[in-house]
């Protein structure tokens, strides 16, 4: 199991990033895109889809092989709405394919991609299903999966909220519909927390076996989506890793804990990076642990 996290951070030049995320102990980095409207004012120049984006790509790869990283998958743009062509006509569609190019360049074997919320709760599966289904030619044509993330579509309805997805079986469900092995799972953490009668362990001891090849690892408390470092709120670990090991997860243990770097400054980002890895080691253990008395 590899220990990756998602590492962009604009402060600081990236080749220095992967610098200080090699030096601190991962063995690789998920690399994130974002709509081209997200890069504003002094961000523009680090628009990664536009139209140099190849060369961009190249010269990423050329830092990871430096450091000797991987990336072990990638983030794709989000917030595509539901009356958006499906097509390269639109530039949101367009940015999905050439993170798809960019992915294979990098060398990651998927990219982390959100489902559409539409306006209503109905339409949520045919949207999806047709989303995704536009894509995997291009999936195919550039050899990188589409890893689908558990972002909970939440509606409010008779005053509950109600999210689609909601349990692994829907989840596994959805996947097995779309009929590819070019589509598979990642599972974030914190998005399976939906109160405490919805545990993340719950959610991966459910899944079937293979299906998860990615994960994004958060720690929040039940109600919130605070993208923290494990043990800063309130998930159970040892249960998780357990559940991982139970499925016998075979992908890596990526962490997406962005929200941890707003406390610190610039200046700690070295020693924010060592503490964080620390942490995902020891998780590593407690898996392994798992693993071992499994096998034993």
């Amino acid at each position: 199991m590899k220990l990756s996290s998602s590492c962009i951070n604009f402060e600081v030049e990236m080749e220095e990033v992967l610098r200080i995320y090699k030096e601190a102990g991962f063995d690789a980095v998920d690399l994130g895109y974002l709509n081209e409207e997200d890069y504003v004012g002094d961000l523009e120049k680090f628009y990664p889809l536009g139209d140099d984006y190849i060369e961009r790509a190249h010269e990423q790869r050329r830092l990871l092989d430096k450091y000797g990283l991987v990336c072990n998958q990638t983030h794709a743009p989000y917030g595509f709405k539901e009356d958006e062509a499906l097509d390269e006509s639109n530039n949101h569609f367009k940015e999905l394919v050439k993170c798809l190019e960019v992915s294979s360049i990098v060398g990651a074997p998927h990219t982390v991609i959100h489902p559409i919320k539409p306006a209503s709760i109905d339409k949520a599966h045919d949207v999806n299903i047709a989303f995704f289904k536009a894509l995997l030619p291009y999936c195919e044509k550039f050899g990188v999966k589409l890893a689908l993330e558990t972002c909970h579509l939440k509606y409010r309805i008779n005053g509950k909220l109600t999210p689609y997805i909601n349990n692994a079986k829907t989840y596994c469900d959805l996947i097995t519909e779309l009929g590819s092995d070019m589509i598979v799972a990642c599972i974030d953490l914190g998005h399976t927390a939906g109160g405490v009668d919805h545990l993340p362990e719950v959610f991966v001891s459910e899944m079937q076996k293979g299906v998860l090849q990615g994960l994004h690892v958060q720690d929040c408390d039940y109600m919130h989506d605070n993208h923290t470092t494990p043990f800063f709120q309130h998930l159970n670990w040892e249960k998780i890793m357990k559940a991982l090991s139970d499925i016998d997860y075979s992908g890596d243990l990526t962490f997406e804990d962005v929200n941890i770097r707003r406390f610190f400054p610039v200046e700690l980002l070295e020693s924010n990076v060592k503490y964080r890895a620390k942490v995902g080691r020891y998780l590593i253990d407690i898996f392994n642990k798992f693993q071992a008395e499994k096998n034993a």
